[in-house]
């Protein structure tokens, strides 16, 4: 989970009232926060990535003041109408193709805590909502050092020069991904695009490069007393998730909130948008959900500290909820705030009623465990890794950076963000995580993964993997082909045949095949490429396969011949 660290001071002092520690930790546990490290002047919390809007100073004390009544709460903000205007580029369309942003004004220049608080909420959305920038990413620039309107387009990657953040002279493109940290962390993002995304100013000064960095000349400094802010990326329900946090924090920082204009080829939007979100219910449905009994004041004034406004009409709860809350979605996620009010430990039990069944395995069952006992004794350690996993592991093969994977809206984690639709990319992690290990590594692992099919009613469909992957001095394309043909082999398949295949990025090629049993094609096999192998820091020769047990289970049920 994420850990911000904070001045309690500055948290104290937003607040607007001196709290002891040890009634912080309490108020925080209600936020589903804790505290992980205090040292008298610094506080680490660690919250989950579903309250994203507690990524901050401003974020925390805002939630503290509602709960303790300090403050009633504020599910919209006033919002000025737009002074100025963004005009997104065609070009950007196959890059990074959305854009939101808003103006923050006021009178006084930010102090050194402030800044810090900006920059770490950033730096945070960076690595969780925006999945390491991939799919957002942020720039927050000094707006009197901006001459709008602003120009969001793109441009040929030898034709980009300008002074990066922290630099004192101007680097081309390609040198911002090669000497710049931004550019070695996230370069790989834009390197296979022939044009780079840009942000420039009426005067065609540029004011960032997203999503790796941000030019000097706009840097926010202790003089600065307005802020432009953009949000970038590929997702818009996380550009505009993005921008309203951003905007509740820098409200509570007393800045006036200006919405931004952006105008694309076939539409104008207007950004950001601050209105609540209207929940409606029944106080008894609500309840029986929690599995509590309450009086509806009870209920009132509980999602009222937790920053809800609601209103009771006739017996219908209106719930108003503040437009920064990413987590709130229905009746279920309100009911989550209404549990914690209430304490898990004074939520009574229920014996769980079981009829009496009984029943056989499943085909897919007993094949998945003939295929571990055969895997097994031809030497191969079991692996167990979650069917949720990171952005990181599973698009790391050139190719693979825009495949359409299932992402989870609410990750408890950045580490299990997406669902897995291979399982040799979550082996290839493990081994480059498992430093130290003795040669030779062979593992396997059988499972779940969740493809995405436009012709399924869901839009996914669940599917049952396999996959051996070996590291060691001499690994070899014959050593992992041999490997399956004998597991095929036990498991009662026949006419079992390799036919070379093109796995581009993901192979050696002329080093890999694809695995068919009769005309049906049931897996792949190969070298891996040494690219992947750095990427995935795995320092010695590796071959890995992977079968699809659902094709093997429909050769079963359809009767072919088999030895």
């Amino acid at each position: 989970m994420p850990t911000i660290r904070i001045p309690i001071s500055d948290l104290l002092s937003l607040v607007g009232e001196l709290i002891p520690i040890n009634k912080l930790e309490e108020l925080l546990r209600l936020l589903k926060c804790e505290v992980s490290d205090y040292d008298g002047e610094y506080l680490e919390v660690t919250f989950m990535e579903d309250r994203f809007d507690l990524s901050s100073t401003e974020g925390l004390a805002r939630a503290l003041a509602i709960l303790i009544g300090k403050r009633d709460p504020t599910p919209s903000l006033e919002l000025h109408a737009p002074s100025t205007h963004v005009i997104v580029d065609k070009t950007v369309s196959q890059i990074r193709p959305y854009i939101g942003c808003l103006i923050a004004r006021r009178e006084t220049p930010l102090s050194s805590d402030e800044i810090e608080s900006l920059m770490q909420v950033q730096e945070t959305l960076h690595k969780t909502l925006c999945r390491h920038r991939r799919k957002a990413s942020i720039g927050v620039y000094d707006l009197a050092k901006i001459q709008p309107p602003i120009r969001y387009e793109s441009r040929k990657r030898e034709d980009i020069r300008f002074t990066p953040l922290d630099w004192s002279r101007q680097l081309s493109a390609d040198e911002i991904l090669k000497y710049t940290k931004q550019g070695q962390e996230y370069g790989y993002l834009l390197e296979r695009f022939d044009r780079f995304p840009l942000l420039l100013d009426f005067r065609g000064q540029v004011l960032s490069m997203p999503p790796i960095i941000n030019s000097e000349e706009t840097r926010v400094t202790e003089s600065t007393h307005s802020l432009f802010v953009d949000v970038t990326g590929l997702s818009r329900d996380t550009i505009d998730a993005i921008l309203r946090i951003l905007a509740a924090s820098l409200a509570e920082r007393r800045f006036s909130l200006e919405a931004v204009k952006i105008i694309y080829d076939d539409r104008v939007d207007v950004t950001p948008d601050l209105r609540p979100t209207l929940t409606t219910c029944s106080p008894v449905d609500l309840l029986s959900i929690v599995g509590t009994t309450a009086d509806v004041r009870v209920v009132t004034e509980a999602l009222t500290r937790l920053g809800h406004r609601v209103f009771v009409y006739e017996d219908t709860l209106l719930i108003l909820t503040p437009f920064y809350r990413h987590d709130i979605f229905d009746i279920t996620d309100i009911a989550e705030d209404l549990a914690i009010w209430v304490g898990y430990d004074a939520l009574s039990l229920k014996p769980l009623s079981m009829p009496y069944t009984s029943g056989s395995l499943l085909p897919m069952t007993d094949l998945i465990r003939r295929f571990r006992r055969a895997a097994a004794q031809l030497g191969f350690r079991e692996a167990h890794r979650f069917t949720l996993t990171s952005d990181r592991v599973l698009r790391q093969l050139p190719g693979r950076e825009d495949l359409q994977i299932l992402e989870v809206q609410n990750p408890v984690s950045s580490e299990f963000a997406v669902a897995r639709d291979s399982l040799m990319f979550s082996l290839l992690d493990l081994i480059g995580s498992s430093k130290g290990t003795p040669l030779p590594i062979r593992v396997f692992e059988v499972g779940p993964v969740i493809i995405v099919d436009d012709s399924e009613p869901r839009g996914v469909r669940e599917e049952y993997h396999a996959a051996l992957v070996q590291v060691s001095s001499d690994a070899s394309y014959e050593q992992v082909q041999g490997a399956l043909l004998a597991i095929l082999k036990l498991l009662g398949f026949n006419q079992i045949r390799f036919l070379p295949s093109e796995a581009k990025g993901l192979f050696i090629s002329g080093r890999c095949a694809q695995v068919l049993v009769g005309d049906t094609l049931i897996g792949l096999l190969g070298e891996v490429h040494p690219q992947l192998l750095e990427r995935y820091a795995i320092d010695h020769p590796c071959v890995a396969a992977e079968l699809y047990l659902n094709a093997l289970e429909t050769i079963r049920k359809t009767n072919i011949p088999q030895g």
